[in-house]
């Protein structure tokens, strides 16, 4: 098939052009019919990935796990200068030290439940990913397996390529210019996140104008930033509280085989309403702090029923695994991730060496 977007030859079972992402759906409307079965299963991998692959090769999604690591890195710093150890910081610590290993596995799966007895559909995704980063040298492997209902995807970033195999083929694209925009980006937050934290204060200027230009000056109109530093400093000590956390947001703590188990099962509403309050001194507009506080009736109304639970396995001080499930309305969604060989992960080059000199063929 020929790519209406780019020109491209994409093999015909594709949703997505693997050259430039674009949607295929309507040039092979017999793919994704609702039959025959066989066909339907076809774009369910292809399609999970390929909108995977356009999401992260994003610069929204760049701006996003900047802005992510960034947080976690924040949010125990200033914990640690406010000299707490509780629940909080043990996991901000934990995400961040695993997430800026050079190197980690992850083993992970996906499961959604829609209905009952007869009726019910499930869905479930698994797979493994096999991270390398050397941000310091800008060099990024990656290796992924993903599998659904018997099918098989592999794909890889590798010596600036983004590597696909499916149903037997193989496909390479040059992404080497998204991943120059990727480091470049790194760059310029990290000099901004050594401006963050001074003498144990957020510098929100730095912090906003990073998001953008405009956004330090805008806030400040609704938003007393020196009263938010006493907010945050108040939240970090809530969020380091085992009873505080107990009462808001229905967490427990396990100990098995050398793992922490801080498990949190909160009433996503109460939990924000009890969260509110402590920042209602930072507000120099009062109307919109009680825009907020309507927001909130609003939002128990929308996702009242929803349940959630979430669990974070931690080991030495690092990640080691997530848990999370949601439930409402008969859709119960679930998923986990098993975090190992942190900063012993090795890639198999040779097998990405021969992958993209197989994909010369295609």
């Amino acid at each position: 098939m020929i790519c209406k977007q780019c020109g491209a030859q994409i093999a015909d079972e594709l949703s997505f052009c693997t050259n430039c992402g674009a949607n295929t759906a309507i040039s092979k409307p017999v793919e994704c019919a609702p039959e025959p079965p066989v066909q339907k299963k076809k774009c369910s991998v292809s399609d999970l990935f390929y909108r995977a692959r356009n999401f992260l090769l994003s610069h929204r999604v760049i701006a996003i796990i900047l802005a992510v690591a960034i947080f976690i890195g924040l949010l125990g710093t200033v914990t640690n200068w406010f000299g707490l150890n509780g629940p909080g910081t043990q996991i901000a610590n934990a995400v961040r030290r695993t997430l800026t290993a050079k190197s980690f596995t992850v083993e992970f799966s996906a499961t959604a439940q829609m209905g009952s007895g007869l009726d019910r559909n499930t869905q479930k995704v698994s797979g493994i990913l096999q991270v390398s980063l050397d941000m310091k040298n800008e060099e990024i492997t990656l290796y992924a397996k993903l599998r659904q209902s018997g099918e098989t995807m592999e794909f890889a970033i590798y010596d600036g390529f983004m590597i696909t195999v499916e149903d037997g083929r193989i496909y390479k694209e040059d992404i080497q210019d998204q991943l120059d925009d990727f480091f470049d980006a790194y760059e310029e937050a990290l000099e901004r996140a050594k401006d963050m934290i001074k003498d144990g204060q957020v510098d929100w200027e730095s912090v906003l104008e990073m998001i953008d230009e405009d956004a330090y000056e805008e806030a400040s109109e609704t938003i007393n930033f020196k009263k938010l530093n006493t907010s945050v400093k108040q939240l970090s000590k809530k969020m380091n509280s085992s009873l505080w956390l107990r009462k808001n947001a229905g967490y427990r703590l396990g100990l098995k085989n050398a793992m922490k188990t801080h498990t949190f099962e909160p009433d996503i509403c109460d939990f924000l309403a009890a969260i509110l309050p402590i920042f209602k001194p930072a507000f120099r507009d009062r109307d919109v702090y009680r825009e907020l506080q309507d927001g909130l009736d609003e939002l128990e109304d929308t996702i009242g029923g929803l349940d959630v639970t979430l669990s974070i396995g931690t080991r030495f001080g690092k990640l080691r695994r997530l848990d999370l499930t949601m439930e409402n309305n008969g859709i119960r969604v679930s998923g986990n991730a098993v975090f190992s060989k942190i900063g012993r992960t090795r890639i198999d080059t040779e097998k990405l060496d021969d992958l993209l000199d197989e994909a010369k063929k295609y």
